[in-house]
């Protein structure tokens, strides 16, 4: 856990230097900033919401995505379809800024994507 984080600090040289970045630690964290939240990405389109009874919803490549959410050691990981057929499994670090958030795919490891609440 403790190298996920480290690598997630790491991460986030790659966001903007100016910005004040605060990784989402803990599920009461993730309850006041997060969850019931539109967020979109704004190149794609694609976006998402968690759901407070434990859903995901949205929509990317013009096919809906579907599933389910649950909060593991400091990460949120997470059972989807799209448009019908099962997608891998992951679990993502969340990092928020104001009204932007970013996930950061392989518990913290991997890609990064920055979405806008709507």
């Amino acid at each position: 856990m403790r190298i996920a984080l480290a690598t997630a600090a790491l991460m986030l040289v790659a966001l903007p230097a100016q910005a004040d970045w605060t990784q989402i630690k803990s599920q009461n964290d993730l309850r006041a900033q997060v969850l019931d939240n539109r967020y979109v990405e704004p190149e794609t389109k694609a976006w998402f919401t968690l759901k407070r009874d434990g859903t995901l919803t949205g929509s990317a490549r013009g096919q809906e995505l579907t599933g389910t959410w649950r909060w593991k050691r400091g990460v949120v990981c997470y059972d989807r379809r799209l448009g019908g057929e099962d997608l891998p499994s992951n679990c993502i670090a969340i990092m928020v800024n104001g009204n932007e958030l970013v996930t950061i795919r392989d518990s913290g490891k991997g890609r990064q994507i920055r979405y806008d609440k709507q």
